[in-house]
């Protein structure tokens, strides 16, 4: 879990959970899922945060 303050763009929370096998992965997706719901994220967005501000300066 890491917490980002990005200028420009405002304040994001960022979950990671590594996985060892790709059959892994729909089960990490739901946990991550269900975490998000839990602390309340309203929304996700899984670009870059440079791609972001490429997007705001164009």
């Amino acid at each position: 879990i890491a917490l980002d303050n990005v200028e420009q763009l405002g304040s994001f929370i960022e979950l990671e959970l590594l996985v060892s096998d790709e059959s892994e992965i729909a089960v990490a997706q739901s946990i991550l899922d269900d975490l998000a719901n839990r602390v309340g994220l309203s929304s996700t967005d899984r670009r870059g945060y440079l791609d972001m501000l490429l997007e705001i300066d164009s």
